[in-house]
């Protein structure tokens, strides 16, 4: 192998080390905002309270059998009050707009109804860009807005 050859083959796995280092941070990225900034089933919240329990306490699968049913109703009302505090946070960002919007001028009035719609494009993606289908909090059904109130 020539001097040249073999800082050329350096190089190229160089490369790949990088590229790869790249797209695995990039993917990284993804997937920590999409599990941060998204909001959690039912089911994904009774499924970490029962993987943890078992873990930690050792249950008997007689055990699991009685406490699922504690476990379910406590992530119902989990995710109950998520929504009730999303849709309390979209309301107080909703009067606060309302009220802003009287002490502007009509071109800035456009511009905050601008702002407004942005985020609520940003908080519809966090409730539903961000599930894959089949995946965790799938089968909680189809997500609505945080605007729209809890069923």
């Amino acid at each position: 192998m020539t001097p040249l050859s073999k800082w050329k083959t350096i190089g190229y796995a160089a490369a790949i080390f990088v590229a790869g280092g790249v797209s695995g941070g990039a993917l990284g990225v993804y997937e920590a905002r999409s599990h941060l900034f998204t909001p959690t089933g039912e089911r994904e919240i009774a499924l970490h309270m029962r993987k943890r329990l078992q873990a930690r306490l050792g249950l008997s699968p007689e055990q699991v059998a009685k406490i699922e049913p504690i476990i379910d109703g406590a992530a119902s009302q989990i995710h109950s009050v998520r929504m009730e505090t999303t849709r309390q946070i979209n309301q107080v960002f909703d009067d606060s707009f309302a009220r802003i919007s009287s002490i502007l001028t009509p071109e800035q009035r456009t511009e905050l109804e601008q702002i407004q719609k942005e985020r609520r494009a940003m908080m519809q993606g966090r409730w539903d860009g961000h599930r894959h289908p089949g995946g965790l909090g799938a089968e909680d059904g189809p997500r609505r807005p945080p605007d729209s109130p809890p069923p």
